[in-house]
């Protein structure tokens, strides 16, 4: 019986940490794709935008967060869930929206004036 409840406790643990972390960092990655779109889309402001979605993303897969091997299948699940092919796909939420956006450069050229 001690064996059944202390997996079942472990279970819960892993898949309220997982979802902590998700609930942490979600608004943020959300909050900095819409500063940056609603901003001047320079392109310091742009790789600004894009290194702190990769930082928080690196974060979340680290051992500090759900790349944890104590999480076990809630931090595989934590991760694949919001992979590019997952079921919320962070990368195309939060991240494709700021790579897709056209970059004013120094003279006020869009990067679509510079190609035509």
């Amino acid at each position: 019986m001690k064996t059944i409840l202390l997996l079942w406790f472990s279970t819960f643990y892993s898949a309220y940490t997982t979802s902590q972390f998700v609930d942490d960092v979600e608004p943020l990655l959300r909050a900095n794709r819409d500063a940056y779109l609603g901003g001047p889309h320079t392109v310091s402001r742009r790789n600004a935008a894009l290194a702190y979605f990769d930082q928080q993303w690196s974060w979340l897969r680290s051992s500090q967060a759900c790349g944890s091997n104590l999480l076990k299948t809630a931090g595989k699940l934590c991760l694949s869930d919001r992979s590019r092919t997952g079921q919320w796909p962070w990368e195309v939420y939060y991240r494709d929206p700021i790579v897709v956006e056209n970059v004013a450069f120094a003279g006020g050229e869009t990067a679509t004036d510079l190609k035509q």
